[in-house]
């Protein structure tokens, strides 16, 4: 009878274990608490100094509590024996210490990152003395920054900056004198006007704000010479008869305003600057 039963039972197993596909193992919904998870006292008092931790296993489960002094020194609990439950966002976590079983219970976040709750009992670490203390706490989970570089391959000539592949920069490794600034890896003098804001009328050279030197055009005053015919007077060059040459501005003003006599008549608008020019360019002609 052992025997047949044997013989039905063997091909059974065969069947589920290489006729069935692999069904996933769902894991506990305590999984979430996974992790690192800063201890936060409503009411440290004696302990104040102390920074308390909970960390919990891939199951959710509570494996250790543990503290550290701002001097690095560290106490600990293994929380053998504890067991955590998780229905819907209410956490419970049942920690026997000797005779007495100290229970936490709380309420998790939407985001899973905070539980909010309070402890019967306090927790003693054992080492130096240290407790965490009963009543009103947070547990607020502990993140891990990540590098957004970590993983990223640039070419030749690029770093990564925030996940990102970037030109290096090519004045990072040069270092020039004093009185030199790195452009496109390469030393060049400073402008000594980069930094100086001269006023209204004055222009920066060589560091210094200097009043701006205005003149005469001679190509203003040939174009008034054309615009005003003055060529059929004067002639092309404005050696006459009669000549212009070394006729000065005032001058010019004079009898273009009609302040003296000019055959060749007025021009209205005429300016001091319009007669300056015109001798500018005449005397640029000699």
């Amino acid at each position: 009878m052992a025997q047949r039963l044997l013989s039905i039972c063997v091909p059974v197993a065969l069947f589920f274990v290489f006729g069935c596909p692999v069904v996933p193992v769902t894991p506990p919904p305590e999984a979430v608490l996974e992790g690192q998870w800063d201890i936060i006292p409503a009411e440290p008092g004696e302990f104040a100094l102390w920074s308390f931790v909970a960390v919990f296993n891939a199951d959710g489960q509570l494996q250790s509590i543990e503290g550290t002094r701002p001097d690095g020194a560290t106490a600990s609990l293994a929380a053998t024996g504890s067991t955590t439950e998780l229905d819907g966002n209410a956490v419970t976590v049942s920690i026997p210490q000797g005779n007495v079983t100290k229970v936490f219970e709380g309420t998790l976040s939407a985001d899973a990152n905070t539980i909010t709750g309070s402890i019967t009992d306090e927790i003693d670490l054992g080492d130096l003395e240290a407790s965490l203390p009963a009543g009103d706490l947070t547990l607020e989970r502990v993140v891990e920054e990540v590098d957004p570089c970590q993983g990223v391959q640039c070419d030749e000539g690029e770093t990564c900056v925030d996940g990102q592949c970037v030109a290096d920069d090519p004045c990072a490794d040069v270092t020039c004198d004093e009185g030199e600034t790195c452009v496109d890896g390469q030393c060049v003098a400073d402008d000594p006007c980069a930094d100086v804001t001269c006023d209204e009328g004055e222009t920066c050279v060589d560091g210094q704000c200097v009043a701006d030197v205005t003149g005469p055009d001679p190509a203003a005053g040939e174009a008034f010479y054309a615009a005003n015919n003055c060529a059929v007077c004067h002639g092309a060059d404005a050696t006459g008869p009669p000549s212009l040459v070394g006729v000065n501005a005032d001058t010019h003003f004079d009898k273009l305003s009609g302040n003296v006599s000019h055959a060749g008549g007025t021009v209205d608008g005429v300016t001091e600057d319009d007669a300056a020019n015109v001798e500018a360019w005449i005397a640029s002609l000699q």
